[in-house]
């Protein structure tokens, strides 16, 4: 049985029982390009709120940047992902908000129509497979494909982006859970989770976001 997640939103968003397709603040984009003055570091340095550390989340941050910044290397986009312990020297922060499900929430902060100066993930306290309080917490796997689904959402893309031609940036995540081709698929959705990866509509929407 395969199941289907959408797993991002930008603030502010209205509560939706379908898969979520709201806008950024501004509507008028679809992608955003932090100040010249942070492009110019090739550094985005995120900071861990006291909720996010001490959440389900954090052992899962590390290998996922480790992950992204690779992604970034290979097709040459000058920009990677550090962590740092100072807030005031963070551009993008996470936080855990309540909730069960895969729904993230990723809200970007803009200096004046379309220059960003900050990012804020928020991302569910106890994420589930079938979104319910009891239900089947997500493996590592599955973690690192939303946090760094939600990362290249901080680099200034909006849902309008997401990709549909494959990779980790696409709108749903499909978790085959169940049997899948006669094997017993693990019931934290990791072995179905795909590889990630950057789809080619991703890594122009990047360099644009992150111009050299």
């Amino acid at each position: 049985m395969g199941i289907s997640f959408g797993i991002h939103r930008l603030r502010p968003a209205p509560p939706s029982p379908s898969l979520p397709t709201a806008q950024p603040r501004a509507n008028a984009m679809a992608i955003y390009s932090w100040r010249e003055s942070i492009r110019q570091g090739g550094v985005l340095k995120v900071f861990q709120t006291e909720s996010f550390t001490g959440s389900t989340w954090v052992t899962e941050l590390e290998p996922s940047i480790k992950i992204l910044n690779a992604l970034l290397k290979k097709p040459g986009i000058k920009l990677k992902f550090e962590t740092t312990a100072t807030k005031a020297d963070a551009q993008v922060l996470l936080s855990i908000k309540a909730g069960h499900g895969l729904h993230a929430e990723n809200e970007l902060g803009l200096k004046g129509t379309s220059m960003m100066d900050s990012a804020h993930i928020f991302l569910p306290a106890n994420p589930t497979i079938n979104a319910t309080k009891d239900g089947t917490s997500i493996g590592g796997p599955v973690k690192r494909h939303i946090l760094v689904h939600e990362l290249i959402h901080a680099v200034g893309l909006t849902n309008s982006e997401h990709a549909d031609d494959g990779g980790v940036f696409v709108k749903s995540l499909i978790i085959t859970i169940g049997t899948k081709h006669g094997k017993q698929q693990a019931a934290d959705g990791s072995d179905s989770v795909p590889d990630i990866k950057l789809a080619n509509s991703t890594v122009r929407a990047l360099r644009q976001a992150w111009p050299k």
